[in-house]
């Protein structure tokens, strides 16, 4: 089942490809993370800076049971973001890393929730 997603396209003219590279990112991210629920994408291309030509910015909030995920991704290699399919390559793979962090923080909860039951009854 894919989660509901919803694409904004901000400074930039809506495109059928890059909405499509977006849809196949969620899809492989969700064969990961079943429990995603909904998707915002978010895409933005900033003005134009002096030495740089328009960067892309992309922004993800992905609803998980019990919270959202979002990832504002800034890549250090500032020229990488010039083309919109390395920022959203970029961004989808911080969404990653915090969905597991985010699915390591909710296992880790019953087991100190466990600890602390313990403590209670034996004090």
């Amino acid at each position: 089942m894919n989660p509901p997603l919803r694409i904004s396209f901000r400074n930039m003219n809506r495109s059928a490809a890059v909405e499509a590279r977006i849809e196949q990112k969620l899809a492989r991210l969700q064969h990961h993370f079943p429990q995603i629920s909904a998707c915002h994408a978010a895409l933005e291309r900033q003005h134009r800076h002096q030495h740089q030509g328009r960067l892309y910015h992309v922004v993800l909030v992905l609803t998980v049971p019990g919270s959202e995920v979002v990832v504002s991704h800034v890549s250090h290699d500032e020229r990488a973001h010039e083309d919109v399919y390395l920022a959203i390559r970029d961004a989808f793979d911080a969404a990653e890393r915090q969905l597991e962090a985010h699915s390591g923080r909710r296992r880790a909860r019953p087991a100190r929730d466990d600890l602390l039951q313990a403590d209670a009854a034996a004090g």
